[in-house]
C-alpha cells in the first residue's frame, strides 16, 4: 500500500478503530501527513504542536502513549536540534509491511 492520505485515514474509519484519545488521534494524523511511503515520519514536536493545535506537553504525552500502544515506534530518539524519527506501525493497518 502506498502512503495513505489523511482523507483516506478518516474515510476508512481506521483512525476511530484504534481507540485513541482525541489528542493521540491528532498527533497520529500529523505524523501520517508527514510520513513517507514506508511510514517513517520525523516532524519536530513543535511542528506537531502547531499543526494539531496542542501544547508541546500534550504532544509528548500523546507520542508516548502511541508508542506504548504500538501504534508508532521510535526509530531514533530526538535531541537538541534533531527531531525524533517515528515509524507508523504496519500492525495498525495504515501501511503494508515493507
Amino acid at each position: 500500500m502506498a502512503r495513505p492520505s489523511v482523507r483516506w485515514l478518516f474515510r476508512s474509519r481506521r483512525l476511530t478503530r484504534l481507540g485513541l484519545t482525541p489528542g493521540q488521534s491528532l498527533v497520529l494524523v500529523v505524523l501520517v501527513d508527514h510520513a513517507d511511503a514506508s511510514g517513517l515520519s520525523f516532524p519536530a514536536q513543535e511542528t506537531i504542536a502547531q499543526e494539531s493545535g496542542m501544547e508541546r506537553s500534550g504532544v509528548r504525552k500523546a507520542l508516548a502513549a502511541l508508542a506504548d500502544a504500538g501504534v508508532i515506534e521510535v526509530v531514533e530518539p530526538g535531541g537538541p536540534r534533531k527531531s525524533a524519527r517515528y515509524r507508523i506501525s504496519s500492525a495498525v493497518g495504515l501501511w503494508a509491511t515493507g
